[in-house]
């Protein structure tokens, strides 16, 4: 059970792949973003030290670390819920397709499929 519970803890789901991706783009356009609005708070008339307090509350704001630490620990904290009720999750992607189970239908041994709803 603990090499199960290690390897979808290692695994990555379609959803973190697509935040990644996203990543690589946004980090770029936020510090781009704090840049201009250094610049521009500097050429209002803003003192420096106002402008670079603006440039740094635009990096702050929206930090892009969050969204890449939440996702994992989000998971995490979805597999330790599940373990501590019984529930062992074999594959991550299982999260990601509960949204779309209507209906869990349990045979004579106990073993369970579910079905996704059309």
């Amino acid at each position: 059970m603990i090499a199960i519970m290690t390897r979808s803890l290692e695994q990555r789901s379609v959803f973190e792949g697509r935040t990644d991706r996203m990543l690589r783009g946004f980090v770029p356009l936020i510090v781009l973003l704090a840049t201009g609005t250094g610049i521009a708070c500097a050429l209002s008339g803003l003192s420096l030290h106002q402008s670079l307090v603006r440039a740094v509350t635009v990096m702050v704001i929206s930090c892009p670390c969050a969204l890449g630490v939440a996702i994992p620990m989000a998971r995490l904290a979805g597999i330790s819920l599940a373990g501590r009720r019984g529930i062992l999750v074999r594959d991550i992607e299982a999260f990601e397709r509960a949204g779309t189970t209507d209906s869990i239908v349990f045979d004579k041994t106990g073993t369970s499929r579910a079905d996704a709803g059309s």
